[in-house]
């Protein structure tokens, strides 16, 4: 099975936003408490990716609420949103949040039709850090 058919087969035509983190596909950490979880001891990886869903023209934002143990100056990893036929369209540093709420925004333009989207992150290790929701808006 190639990847393109793995994402077709979880494709969402609507999403609830925020998408809690209770439901995100995670490729490391735990869900604890409604939120993921990776601590300095998982591997590292994608600790949130998915939901791939179809989305039409316009502008959006997608916000990523997270908590990590590091301070504001680290980055603890990668927030990016990934395109089926474009590949990635968005991407920023995670930087730490010193155990306060973090959140992280970023913009992109959906120009065609039929475009699968992903928004995932993936943590760098090396300090705790926790995912709450994401929130989609725009269109």
């Amino acid at each position: 099975v190639s990847l393109r058919d793995h994402q077709r087969s979880f494709v969402f035509d609507v999403l609830p936003s925020p998408w809690p983190a209770g439901v995100h596909p995670h490729g490391c950490g735990t869900l604890a408490r409604g939120r993921l979880a990776a601590e300095s001891t998982s591997r590292t990886g994608y600790l949130s990716y998915g939901p791939y869903i179809l989305l039409q023209p316009g502008q959006y934002s997608v916000t990523l609420n997270y908590s990590s143990t590091a301070s504001a100056q680290a980055s603890v990893g990668l927030f990016e949103i990934s395109s089926s036929k474009s590949g990635v369209v968005g991407s920023g540093p995670i930087p730490g949040s010193t155990d306060d709420l973090g959140q992280l925004t970023l913009h992109f333009n959906v120009r065609a039709t039929q475009d699968i989207y992903e928004f995932r992150m993936r943590w760098d290790g090396g300090s705790d850090l926790s995912v709450s929701a994401i929130t989609r808006t725009g269109g």
